[in-house]
């Protein structure tokens, strides 16, 4: 959470009569918390040939580990036929997890 976010909402908090100051410090803790929560983790997406190049394979190889199923593409934000694939799936198969 920004900096100039933080004091907006404290703030707030702060011309609201009903909450005392134990509350706001839960309110704005629990704020806080929401970025770092595990909930909202982000995935590292890698492209077909970055993610080949770094496994050491061909991008046939990748499309047959698709086909087989054991690995899951996902689909680029805003395209129709790009592919990526989790950069954590990289490290399952490498470390050869099932």
């Amino acid at each position: 959470m920004q900096t100039t976010t933080r004091e907006v909402i404290r703030t707030a908090l702060r011309c609201d009569a009903t909450v005392d100051a134990a509350e706001r410090r839960r309110i704005l803790a629990a704020a806080e918390g929401e970025a770092t929560s595990p909930t909202h983790s982000t995935v590292r997406v890698l492209r077909h040939r970055a993610f080949a190049e770094r496994l050491g394979v061909t991008t046939r190889t990748l499309s047959n580990l698709v086909r087989t199923g054991k690995l899951r593409p996902i689909k680029l934000p805003g395209r129709s036929r790009a592919l990526g694939f989790a950069e954590s799936d990289l490290a399952d198969l490498i470390g050869g997890a099932p």
